[in-house]
């Protein structure tokens, strides 16, 4: 009977004196109860936290490897438009020769429409 009017609950392990048993009364008990309910929701949010960060991780990861792609597309494209950077000089010194024969053209036109008239002149004045 004196059992019964005695609650406590055991726990083996060696406790300070020695002891295999360790006994808590219901209060430490339902401590210990309240400890270990928050135990488990703060292990619950630390896996839910856990997979939340792998889900960032690969989105990072897929980031960055958009990020390399457009570094690559953007490489390619700089180089495309140096090469047509060149081919632009290369045709605006062309154009500039052509407007330069284009001019000695019409002055040499010129120069020979003015002999010819000349000639011309001379030839009817004798």
């Amino acid at each position: 009977m004196f059992l019964k009017l005695t609650v406590s609950y055991g726990q083996i392990g060696i406790n300070e004196y020695g002891d295999t048993i360790i006994c808590y009364t219901t209060e430490e008990a339902k401590k210990i109860a309240k400890k270990l309910i928050n135990l488990k929701e703060c292990n619950l949010i630390l896996i839910a936290s856990n997979k939340e960060i792998k889900l960032l991780d690969n989105q990072v990861l897929h980031l960055n490897n958009q990020l390399t792609n457009l570094d690559s597309i953007s490489y390619n494209q700089n180089k495309i438009i140096k090469s047509n950077d060149y081919y632009i000089k290369t045709l605006e010194k062309s154009l500039k020769k052509e407007k330069v024969k284009v001019k000695t053209l019409k002055l040499t036109s010129l120069v020979t429409s003015v002999a010819c008239g000349v000639l011309l002149i001379l030839h009817l004045i004798k």
